[in-house]
């Protein structure tokens, strides 16, 4: 946005039908007007719709990812995990849904503390309403196959997507994810049990033939689950595919080729950031936080610190008087010897007390409390994403708009 301001006025609003283009004040001025109607995720759903109708995007795979935009200013706000540097950052999540091309058609823009876990059933739920929109049919609204990495490795997530968190209901989606932990028991398979080969096409590079061969696993939570187990590359390197699908649902070769074609959804996002500045926030508007979430009681936290140094310190003093002792001799004890020993006892009893004491202290506090409780009255504040989302609407409708304007210029040119 404040880069605007060097773009050359009567050049770029002919672009848009004017004589000239707006300054960056007037846009501030616009962004700030939109963040008060409150409706972008409306807008959202209505790309998304029109997406579908038109074609643009197509329906029964949709590939899901959540990347991590970092923030660095003074208000305190939650903290998510950014999955690059590994360390916890203030920052918000943008989620992407594309389909089996690739080409971003829903997404959403939310606080650090919704994970990709909490996101995934609501996106899916979002795009099933919007099919239904587009005029599909329940049929093939309710085959959706759903694809996500390793963050949404979950039991309790895909006991939703079979249905049944609630019961005995339909399924909702079929989903493919990478397994986790299987470095474990995969690494150990002999090689004769990779008896099959699919044939991985990708957008750019050359079409690369995997091997693997079907299981099942006992997941924790779960139950039995279907795996599939590939190796692939000069290396051997080898990892394992879960999903819900029958091999009526879904054939064990669509299954390869559609998780190992899932790194174009990361080259997706590289694009969208770097030719789009999809990462971008069109400055910060923070909000008051109606409820105040729970954190750990400083207090609590203060006095277990105590209590470990206490422990630490009777840990010395035991080990101070089974030295005394063993040094005297039995047979010609002494009375500064007795003095010495009674004043470590003195020391046990003293620290065992202050231990106890301790204890019952964390034991009337509470564990936890609200935020502005544990920060003395400060508040945690949430970001208002209304202007990023607008933006980002443009962003994406801009990305297919250059996407369609090439394959026509593909018709005419090599």
């Amino acid at each position: 946005m404040e880069d605007f301001k060097r773009a050359y006025a009567e050049e770029f609003g002919l672009l848009i039908g004017r004589t000239k283009s707006p300054n960056h004040f007037t846009l501030r001025r616009f962004l700030h007007e939109v963040r008060q109607l409150g409706k972008s995720e409306e807008l959202i759903d209505e790309f998304a719709l029109g997406y579908l109708r038109h074609g643009t995007a197509s329906w029964g795979v949709m590939y899901i990812d959540g990347r991590f935009l970092p923030y660095y200013g003074m208000y305190p706000i939650t903290k998510g995990w950014h999955g690059v540097r590994q360390i916890p950052l203030k920052g918000s999540y943008n989620f992407l849904a594309a389909d089996e091309k690739f080409i971003p058609w829903l997404f959403l823009i939310r606080s650090s503390s919704e994970d990709l876990l909490k996101k995934i059933p609501e996106l899916i739920e979002k795009a099933k309403r919007i099919g239904l929109q587009a005029g599909l049919s329940q049929e093939r609204v309710d085959s959706l196959i759903v694809l996500f990495d390793r963050e949404g490795y979950s039991a309790e997530l895909y006991r939703y997507l079979d249905g049944r968190d609630e019961g005995e209901s339909p399924r909702r989606a079929v989903f493919i994810t990478w397994a986790k932990y299987a470095d474990k028991w995969v690494n150990d398979l002999a090689e004769e049990r990779f008896d099959k080969m699919a044939r991985v096409a990708y957008e750019i590079k050359e079409p690369e033939d995997v091997k693997y061969f079907e299981t099942e696993r006992t997941m924790n939570k779960y139950g039995e689950i279907r795996a599939i187990v590939i190796q692939s590359g000069g290396d051997k390197k080898r990892a394992v595919i879960y999903t819900n699908g029958s091999e009526e649902d879904i054939h064990s070769e669509r299954i390869v080729q559609l998780m190992c074609r899932r790194w174009g959804e990361e080259n997706l996002i590289k694009e969208l950031m770097m030719k789009h500045g999809i990462d971008y926030m069109p400055g910060y508007v923070t909000e008051d936080m109606d409820i105040q979430p729970l954190v750990d009681n400083p207090a609590v936290r203060e006095l277990k610190k105590k209590k470990y140094a206490l422990q630490s310190d009777l840990h010395k003093a035991k080990i101070e008087l089974a030295d005394h002792v063993l040094k005297n001799d039995s047979n010609k004890k002494k009375d500064a010897s007795q003095k010495d020993e009674l004043k470590i006892f003195e020391n046990i009893t003293r620290i065992e007390s202050a231990v106890l004491l301790t204890d019952m202290q964390i034991d009337k506090l509470p564990l936890r409390v609200r935020f502005d409780e544990a920060h003395e009255g400060q508040m945690l504040l949430r970001l208002n994403y209304e202007k990023k989302r607008f933006l980002d609407c443009i962003k994406v409708f801009a990305y297919h708009m250059k996407d369609r304007m090439c394959r026509i210029l593909l018709e005419h040119y090599d």
